[in-house]
């Protein structure tokens, strides 16, 4: 974006990019496109929550590094993620005259309907409007999608994703739930009786799904894999802490150190204790074979 451009800007925090926020962006395309304006993301490195709460607070969907790939594929380019406790304390008349018009040349605002912004969450759609005809801008505000009679929002797919509803979650994202880390060793039981897995550190900050078994789809350099996942937690430094593990159908080799992407598809069941290595081994190739009859799965 040159200094110069003229844009057409929507502001939040996008976590998630669901559908609902799908229907924004399209909308953002649409009519920057007919009015000649560069399209602009505003969104923040961290969730507003987390910045005034503490880390942790809320468990994200999506990262940083998704949200990017996500805008990109969207056809969005131009994203500025800003740190939230930069603009925290603007007023929101300050906030839209110093960000959005002197700073973005803003000439378009696209915006949901529930939108909020500036100090306390002061500032909401009809304000813009306002602050639209003193500072020589238009505002189009973007009504909720309602799926199913529910509002698309990521409040929805961060329940789904709690209680294990990875068919849901996947249907207000509009594409399957998605994990990407780097494979670290693990105790290397699964290999002793011929599953073994991909460990992967769940990432500071990032929602897991509820503990249990998935069927999902491990990415190896790009290379799609049918893949059973557990949600779980394990020891690691004498520390409990949340881990993803995943068999991968059909692979052979050596995984440690690589970075791979787990696509979470379905729910399975929940843990077993098992009283043998036997029956062990009787529920994997189990689960392994009702992987296998997976054929599609809708999101």
């Amino acid at each position: 974006m040159e200094n110069t451009d003229r844009t057409a800007v929507t502001i939040g925090n996008f976590d998630g990019i669901h559908k609902g926020h799908q229907k924004l962006l399209q909308n953002l395309k649409t009519l920057s496109k007919q009015e000649h304006l560069t399209p602009v993301v505003y969104t923040f490195l961290q969730h507003p929550l987390n910045c005034l709460k503490g880390e942790g607070t809320l468990k994200t969907i999506t990262d940083k590094v998704q949200k990017k790939e996500i805008f990109s594929e969207l056809g969005l380019d131009t994203v500025i993620f800003e740190a939230f406790e930069n603009v925290k304390d603007r007023m929101p008349e300050d906030f839209v005259k110093q960000i959005l018009v002197d700073k973005l040349h803003m000439k378009l605002a696209v915006v949901g309907e529930n939108n909020r912004f500036g100090k306390n969450s002061a500032g909401d759609a009809a304000l813009l409007c306002r602050l639209g005809e003193q500072y020589g801008f238009s505002v189009h505000v973007v009504k909720p999608l309602l799926m199913n009679g529910v509002v698309c929002s990521s409040s929805e797919v961060r329940n789904a994703v709690i209680d294990g509803s990875i068919g849901l979650a996947n249907q207000l994202l509009g594409r399957p739930y998605r994990f990407t880390g780097t494979v670290i060793t693990g105790k290397k039981l699964g290999r002793t009786y011929g599953f073994p897995t991909a460990n992967i550190l769940v990432p500071e900050g990032r929602l897991t799904p509820k503990y249990g078994v998935y069927a999902t789809t491990a990415y190896v350099a790009g290379v799609p894999y049918q893949a059973i996942t557990n949600v779980g937690t394990t020891s690691f430094d004498k520390v409990k802490i949340e881990r993803v593990e995943t068999h991968l159908i059909g692979f052979d080799g050596d995984l440690y150190g690589q970075t791979i992407t787990i696509d979470f598809l379905r729910w399975m069941r929940g843990f077993v204790s098992y009283q043998s290595v036997k029956d062990l081994e009787k529920q994997l190739k189990s689960d392994r074979e009702d992987r296998l009859n997976i054929t599609e799965v809708e999101p």
